[in-house]
């Protein structure tokens, strides 16, 4: 492990791979002796710290075999106080946090916000950190998806995908100015946010392929599209979604 990660950690998104590796070998390694003066060494939140820089970094797999090698044997519902869990500060946390994962990995927008705000209202540290810092990295994602798939997207779709509330039209907007979306309004006065132009990130890359209008069009930027595009049809079939 590296002598620079000690837990519990202040923040998963400084080097989070380095991270979920320090993590991993935590994992393997014995408890650490107890602290100079006698007493127990306090929790250390390892395994929720791991969930959370694996859902940052996307790797749902692994997210995935993190929880089935530590969830507890019975049943869990995290706002239950009397299950399993309670009597554990750290598998309690784990249990939160992966509430909010399992819609983050099955593509549901909507479920992984309103999980994720409830992971950062619990009060619960480093929980409620983990989850504000895994709510921005999931709705960059989804930024970034979108973008690569819709030429234009309604205001209230892009509420449901980026996590805004119907309130927060002009944060949301402002927020999106930011990555270079702009403004389109319909015939009939509707408003549309529309994405930069695909491929705008590697116009002066040199290093990938480019089609006749300078996008780039093999390597993983090329499979990444297709994945986004595959993930979203599934999740709007799913749904039922008109965007």
């Amino acid at each position: 492990m590296s002598p620079d990660i000690s837990f519990p950690l202040p923040s998963i998104l400084i080097n989070a791979e380095e991270i979920v590796n320090a993590c991993e070998m935590a994992e393997m390694s014995p408890p650490p002796p107890p602290p100079v003066g006698g007493g127990e060494a306090g929790p250390r939140f390892v395994e929720v710290a791991e969930l959370a820089a694996l859902l940052h970094l996307g790797d749902y797999v692994h997210a995935r075999h993190l929880w089935r090698r530590h969830r507890p044997t019975r049943g869990i519902n995290p706002a239950d106080g009397a299950t399993e869990e309670s009597t554990d500060p750290e598998l309690r946390q784990l249990a939160f946090l992966w509430t909010a994962a399992r819609s983050v990995i099955s593509d549901d927008p909507s479920a992984a916000y309103a999980a994720l705000d409830r992971c950062m209202s619990s009060g619960m540290e480093p929980l409620a950190t983990y989850a504000g810092e895994v709510r921005r990295s999931y709705r960059e994602r989804c930024v970034r998806r979108m973008g690569k798939v819709y030429h234009r997207m309604r205001v209230e779709s892009c509420r449901a995908w980026f996590g805004f509330a119907e309130g927060d039209d002009s944060t949301m907007i402002k927020s999106l100015d930011g990555k270079r979306w702009s403004q389109e309004t319909t015939d009939g006065g509707k408003l549309l946010l529309v994405p930069p132009p695909l491929g705008w990130e590697l116009e002066e890359s040199e290093d990938e392929g480019m089609d006749s209008n300078g996008i780039a069009v093999d390597g993983d930027n090329y499979d990444e599209r297709i994945k986004s595009l595959t993930d979203i049809v599934s999740f709007m079939e799913r749904k039922r979604l008109n965007f």
